[in-house]
């Protein structure tokens, strides 16, 4: 067309198709009509050189003709365009829908694989719960009672491999009496959850064992079975029968224990109460319990709160001594132990105390200590009485010689001789030193003894006057005398004695005055009292008791009172004999003396002396009635003294007397003496305490091979009841040291009956 219009049609054809091609393209409304219209104004407006060439008519119609041929074309571009885009978008929606549906489709296998492997694992798990449960479990089928299935537990613990459970009933592990009863069990059991309880199994061993069983019934493979979870309680509840049966003896111990045990809440109220406890304190069980504990004393309740507070705290404690209260009100010592009780989280929850009553105890605990201190009192006592007695012995023989010495010179002097006073001097000395030897042995109980049945209220009445003169009158003397009070055996001068040294204790006890009360009464001492104090002994006895309204003293004081020299007087004032010869006198005759007294309450003597029974009966003092001889000089004496200074006066004396006398220093010697003289024996002179053989002894030899020779025995005290014996019983005489030699003349021409 372009080589038909090279000029004309050339211009204007490049617009008109580059606007079908567009209209086209885009689908537009009406394009071949438009780009007829285009193409025509085109065709106008635009000049063409050639136009002479052709008409302007054949222009228009051949370029109509084009134009439609180019408009149809268009449009039917256009509608293939929207057509193939029409396609092109179901197309791509079947294909969205294509991949939706494969997504769907993968979605779907991956969850099947993903519930497969899920089941997979949970199966695995719980076949690893079956399998490995430590509590043996097993399946069984419910029409046959046989094994399906059973985990490790129950292979290791009935004792059967897994292929033999799996060949079994449950008959074969039951023992045979109780198979009828699981048969029956299992015909009226009903399906579903069961806790079907205690059951007796056996293992492949022949044990029995007993069994807790939970059941649950399932379908196993499509046939109903029942899974069952068997646990062992064998050792369980044998532990709880002994459990039981522990708690058992507990309550049995608790309830029939003689201590008081008591259990207590953590607030110190009473929740347990034995019968003992019952019996020790009066109170009952329904009296006390959800209380507190009503036998604490109000002057104790410091120390209650303080034990329970150490309960509290988780302590014990062990034999604390304490003091508490009987329902009547009467004190009882107590011996108390603790112990909290602790909950499972380790907090105190309680606590028990045991209560031991221990008065008894006490009271023999004291009266125990009592006796000891009694007895190493006694023991001093004894201990210094002996150094006293011995101390006096000795000095009683330097005082025989110092005294008869000094009545040699005296009688060698004239009585205008200027020596005579001073020879009186030492006289009176040694008679002064002579009574304070007196004194130490009175204490010793080792005084010569001028003994025989004596009353006491005589006594008192004899010497009442004189205690009167004593104390003074600003101290009222006031005596209550048993009128029927019986009688013992005592030297009457001794008592005189003891009576005058506690009223001027009294005395001295009372510088501004007070009362003296003298007592007298027939007592009965029974064991008990002869146990709780030492030296007493049980039976019928004379009490003279001695008391005072004075200052009274502590325990420390009473403990030494009656030791020789001690004193609480000032300087110069006593000399600490005058208790200690009270002391030895009471001993002396048997009795036994007790002080009472507290500082500021007075003080009171009391003296246990046994009563006599029957009457002693009289014994003569001269000895035995024998023919004296003719004359003193020819009278043979025997002289025993293991002392050379007092033999040696005793032997002048006798011997300026114009007596014959034979010394022996000891008793062997007296007896080789005796033996070997050939004439007589009149008299014997013998100390009483010698070494090798003592006076008594002697004199019961003596009498065998020299019966008629009578017996005279001195000492400055009498020691052994064989001497006694000897002396009271044989009627032979007695001489005290110290003796002058006056007084020895005197007692040797009384025995030989001269005069």
């Amino acid at each position: 067309m372009a080589a038909l219009y090279p000029r004309t049609l050339a211009g204007p054809m490049a617009p008109f198709i580059v606007g079908v091609i567009f209209c086209a393209w885009l689908g537009g409304l009406g394009p071949s009509l438009l780009a007829t219209l285009l193409s025509v104004g085109a065709a106008f407006i635009l000049p063409y050189p050639d136009s002479a060439t052709i008409t302007s008519a054949s222009r228009l119609v051949v370029f109509a003709i084009i134009c439609l041929g180019i408009g149809a074309v268009a449009e039917s571009l256009v509608r293939s365009r929207r057509q193939a885009v029409e396609q092109a978008a179901a197309l791509e929606e079947q294909a969205m829908e294509l991949e939706m549906a494969n997504q769907e489709l993968t979605e779907s296998v991956e969850e099947s694989r993903v519930s497969r492997e899920h089941a997979e694992a949970a199966e695995h798990r719980y076949r690893l719960l079956f399998d490995r449960n430590p509590v043996p479990l097993w399946a069984y089928d419910l029409q046959t009672l046989a094994f399906l299935a059973v985990n490790d537990a129950a292979v290791a613990h009935y004792g059967y491999t897994r292929d033999e459970f799996l060949s079994m009933s449950l008959r074969e592990i039951r023992p045979p009496e109780d198979v009828a009863a699981m048969l029956e069990s299992h015909r009226t059991g009903k399906p579903g959850l069961a806790a079907s309880g205690l059951f007796r199994h056996r293992k492949k061993s022949g044990d029995v064992i007993t069994v807790d069983i939970r059941s649950h019934d399932m379908l196993f493979d499509g046939r109903p079975a029942r899974l069952v979870l068997a646990t062992d309680v064998t050792e369980q509840l044998r532990a709880r029968e002994e459990l039981r049966s522990t708690h058992e003896r507990l309550r049995v111990l608790v309830e029939s224990s003689p201590l008081a045990i008591v259990g207590f809440a953590v607030d110190g109220t009473v929740r347990s109460w034995n019968p003992s406890a019952e019996r020790t304190f009066g109170w009952s069980e329904a009296d006390v319990l959800g209380r507190q504990l009503p036998i604490i004393p109000m002057d104790r309740e410091e120390e209650a709160r303080r034990f329970t507070e150490r309960m509290r705290a988780g302590q014990s404690i062990t034999g604390l001594q304490a003091v508490g209260q009987r329902r009547d009100g009467t004190a009882i010592d107590l011996s108390v132990s603790g112990a909290p009780l602790q909950n499972t989280a380790g907090a105190v929850a309680g606590f028990v105390a045991v209560y031991e009553d221990v008065t008894e105890r006490r009271r023999t605990e004291r009266a125990l200590q009592t006796s000891e201190d009694q007895l190493r009192q006694a023991q001093k006592m004894e201990a210094v009485g002996r150094l006293a007695g011995g101390v006096a012995h000795d000095f009683n023989n330097i005082l025989t010689t110092i005294q008869s010495y000094a009545e040699f010179l005296s009688s060698e002097l004239g009585p205008q001789s200027p020596h005579l006073a001073d020879l009186k001097e030492i006289e009176s000395a040694a008679l002064r030193a002579g009574g304070l030897t007196r004194q130490l042995l009175a204490f010793s109980r080792k005084e010569a003894l001028e003994s025989q049945a004596l009353d006491l209220n005589e006594i008192v009445v004899e010497t009442e006057r004189m205690l009167r003169r004593v104390i003074g009158e600003d101290i009222e003397l006031v005596t209550r005398l048993d009128p029927v009070l019986g009688r013992f055996q005592g030297d009457p001068g001794q008592f005189s004695q003891v009576l005058l040294n506690l009223a001027v204790n009294a005395r001295d006890a009372m510088p501004d005055g007070g009362r003296l009360l003298i007592e007298t009464s027939n007592v009965e001492l029974d064991d008990a009292y002869a146990r709780e104090h030492r030296g007493s002994t049980a039976g019928p006895h004379i009490l003279l008791s001695v008391s005072d309204t004075g200052i009274g003293m502590d325990q420390a004081i009473q403990s030494r009172i009656f030791e020789p020299f001690f004193t609480t007087k000032e300087q110069g004032k006593g000399t600490g004999l005058g208790l200690s010869m009270v002391y030895g006198f009471v001993q002396q005759s048997g009795g036994s003396i007790w002080v009472y007294s507290e500082p500021g309450e007075g003080t009171t003597f009391k003296i246990y002396l046994p009563q006599l029974t029957v009457e002693p009966t009289a014994v003569a003092a001269a000895g035995r009635p024998m023919a004296a001889p003719s004359s003193a000089s020819t009278a043979t004496i025997l002289l025993v003294e293991d002392e050379s200074a007092v033999r040696r006066v005793a032997r002048r004396t006798l011997v300026e007397s114009g007596y014959t006398v034979l010394e022996a220093a000891n008793g062997r010697e007296a007896l080789a003496v005796a033996a070997a003289h050939q004439g007589s024996i009149d008299l014997v002179l013998t100390d009483m305490v010698m070494p090798e053989m003592r006076g008594g002894e002697l004199a019961i030899q003596l009498r065998q091979v020299r019966p008629k020779a009578r017996l005279l025995m001195m000492s400055g005290y009498t020691e052994e009841a064989a001497s006694r014996k000897v002396i009271l019983e044989a009627g032979n005489t007695f001489l005290e040291k110290p003796f002058t030699a006056s007084r020895l003349l005197e007692r040797v021409h009384q025995v030989l009956g001269q005069v």
